[in-house]
């Protein structure tokens, strides 16, 4: 029996799983996550704190003497870093400790691409304001300051004078570590890649909308972006995924496209948020996880070598202005249209909203789809003028 443990997973995934072959799923979740589908779909849920690696590792001991476990999966920058733990720990294939200390610890990995000339990005670490004032003095404005371990854009800020510097005091506590560095300009693209047996298969390329500065909150995703340098793109990235060592798994880099070239800002051993993977299943065809399961499964090799897309997909994010939501039109509209995938606005009346400071507290979001970017942006507009939130102050 081909038994596999999934730490905090989505729905789609546990789905993805029985449908690519196993036989016994098991999950940790969070009271706040459990629903009554992943009861359905899993054979085992335990639901615990499994931030608590000593208690978890204790479970999962006592649940492979009983069911061996086959792979032990996470798909969040926390998850994963526990299942690779636990991987360890059981002598269990599957993403490595070095992999994801890399990807997770922004010095760490910045330290190790600076070695490649074709990476080198300048940076300082700080854990004080005072030491920020003093990294400040030596460099060049504007740079970008973001936590050594952060994630979903918390507390990620564009410094372009002294004046920014005061502004981002109030972070530091003198609990974090943060990272200073040299901010790349141009397009923000991300890379979605498959790794099997050391080998990386770039599946998609995700162009991204941010707020821009200082907080530089995304707003929208759309796959697939195919830019003119694609094959420097894949060659660096499949380059930066060799460093870190990735050997199997799902990963997602982040790349700026500058006027010298891509260069990285990091990447993450894990498959990208915001949608991104549902993204790649619309425009492809294709499920990531499926795919990956399919491969540890049987060693099947889903994805071509050239990847055929079937539709342009986006996830709109919402933001709406601050105040007292006085009055919601156009949803009924909106759900009434093709070519959605999901539509998620847990904003109502009566409630008051506040500027979003990173990517978790967005308003809202839809994801979009069709067949060419032409129709694509069409959609879009169509959104963008048929839902109205309106809010006082």
């Amino acid at each position: 029996m081909r038994a596999a443990l999934f730490i905090s997973p989505r729905i789609n995934v546990i789905e993805d799983a029985r449908k690519a072959g196993y036989q016994s799923i098991i999950v940790y979740t969070t009271k706040n996550q459990m629903t009554d589908r992943m009861a359905e779909l899993a054979d085992e849920v335990f639901v615990f704190d499994w931030m608590n690696y000593a208690k978890s590792l204790h479970y999962t001991k006592s649940i492979h003497e009983q069911t061996p476990l086959f792979r032990i999966y996470g798909f969040g920058e926390y998850s994963v870093k526990l299942a690779s733990f636990l991987s360890a720990s059981l002598n269990i294939e599957g993403i490595g400790l070095s992999a994801v200390e890399k990807a997770t610890n922004k010095q760490t990995m910045r330290n190790i691409l600076n070695q490649h000339d074709q990476h080198y990005v300048f940076f300082d670490t700080v854990s004080s304001f005072e030491e920020l004032l003093k990294a400040a003095e030596h460099s060049n404005y504007p740079f970008i300051i973001k936590p050594v371990s952060g994630a979903a854009s918390m507390n990620v800020s564009k410094i372009t004078s002294k004046q920014d510097l005061e502004a981002v005091q109030q972070q530091f506590t003198g609990e974090d570590v943060y990272i200073c560095e040299e901010f790349l300009e141009g397009k923000e693209i991300s890379v979605e890649a498959i790794s099997f047996s050391g080998k990386h298969k770039v599946v998609a390329m995700t162009e991204k909308y941010t707020t821009g500065s200082p907080h530089f909150i995304e707003t929208a995703h759309i796959v697939p972006y195919v830019p003119d340098q694609q094959a420097e793109i894949v060659e660096i990235v499949q380059s930066v995924l060799d460093i870190v060592e990735l050997e199997t798994g799902l990963s997602h880099t982040e790349v700026i496209l500058t006027k010298s070239g891509p260069k990285i800002v990091e990447t993450h051993v894990r498959p990208g948020g915001d949608g991104i993977t549902d993204l790649v299943r619309i425009a492809t065809g294709t499920s990531m996880f499926y795919a990956l399961f399919l491969y540890d499964l049987y060693k099947i090799d889903l994805f071509p070598e050239k990847i055929n897309y079937q539709f342009m997909a986006s996830n709109q994010f919402f933001f709406f202005p601050e105040g007292k939501v006085t009055q919601i039109d156009g949803v009924e509209e909106l759900q009434k249209m093709t070519s959605i995938e999901n539509f998620q606005l847990p904003v109502k009346e009566g409630d008051v909203l506040q500027t979003p400071t990173d990517s978790t507290n967005r308003h809202g979001n839809i994801i979009l789809y069709a067949k060419t970017q032409e129709e694509l942006d069409r959609l879009i507009l169509k959104v963008k003028s048929t839902l109205k939130v309106t809010t006082k102050k």
